[in-house]
């Protein structure tokens, strides 16, 4: 698969890299990849837009929708040339953009704009039990590190997710104390800016 894009960060497998709509002809069957990775398994326990994706023009639609809510990562296998997942970041509590068009000022002070980021992520069921989560996942809180407007991450799960559960405390995601007693999610939080309110 070859990208004129830059890869937002690689593992020992993977190649991670942020969908950007205009160029998405680079992965030739990138819709049919979507189809046959939201499947209903993947898919049983996320909002209904994931479910009954089952055709490319269903496909672009989740694609339109899901990178119009949040950064969309494509996780791509390095030497079977094949997307495996995709990965979600979405930061609610930032107010005014990164960049502002029409407007010439000094940088954004990183301190102020640092907030928590909501993750979310799924992998094609062929490729559950071989360790690729955890590989994108440390990856990926690597790479957040680095980017000053993540303070840190928050990654809710199905409490009867007994896996992702698992790899989230292996990590270091601390789970979130709920008012909700009867809420089926649990979130789980991983700070690493000390300057985080």
């Amino acid at each position: 698969m070859e990208s004129d894009r830059e890869e937002a960060f690689t593992t020992a497998r993977l190649n991670i890299e942020e969908y950007c709509p205009v160029a998405s002809c680079v992965y030739s069957d990138l819709l049919d990849q979507v189809v046959a990775i939201l499947s209903p398994n993947v898919v049983k326990s996320l909002p209904p837009y994931f479910s009954h994706v089952t055709s490319p023009q269903l496909a672009q639609q989740w694609l339109d929708k899901v990178s119009a809510e949040s950064r969309l990562f494509i996780i791509s296998h390095t030497e079977q040339a094949r997307i495996i997942g995709f990965l979600f970041l979405y930061q609610e509590s930032l107010v005014e953009p990164l960049i502002q068009p029409n407007r010439v000022s000094e940088k954004p002070n990183a301190k102020q704009i640092s907030s928590l980021a909501h993750i979310g992520y799924l992998l094609n069921e062929a490729d559950w039990g071989q360790g690729y989560a955890t590989e994108f996942l440390l990856g990926f809180i690597a790479w957040s590190k680095d980017q000053p407007e993540i303070a840190g991450l928050i990654g809710g799960v199905e409490k009867d997710n007994v896996a992702s559960t698992n790899l989230l405390e292996r990590l270091g995601f601390i789970a979130q104390p709920t008012e909700e007693i009867t809420s089926p999610v649990t979130f789980y939080q991983y700070s690493f800016k000390s300057d985080m309110s």
